[in-house]
């Protein structure tokens, strides 16, 4: 556990691994089906606290949507899914 300064100026306990950042980049092709499944909500928020424009939002929560949806998703064939996460890396 290790101290950290909230934004108010408060002081709380938290485990040393969640106060450290991300030391490695996961390209959009080489993540999982479960970690985009993870990922395009947690994006959605990011990109609107950051004031993107309405419309891109809707745009990507539209494409993302779709293809969380598409019969690939549910497929045997891992192949398939992976189709779909390199799909939407292109778009």
């Amino acid at each position: 556990m290790v101290q950290v300064q909230n934004k108010d100026g408060t002081v709380a306990w938290v485990p040393a691994v969640a106060s450290r950042e991300a030391c490695t980049i996961a390209y959009d092709w080489f993540i999982s089906w479960e970690n985009f499944y993870q990922a395009v909500p947690q994006i959605l928020l990011t990109m609107e606290a950051a004031k993107w424009p309405p419309q891109h939002l809707t745009m990507l929560a539209n494409l993302w949507g779709k293809l969380q949806v598409h019969e690939f998703c549910s497929s045997c064939d891992p192949l398939n899914q992976r189709a779909l996460i390199v799909y939407q890396a292109k778009q």
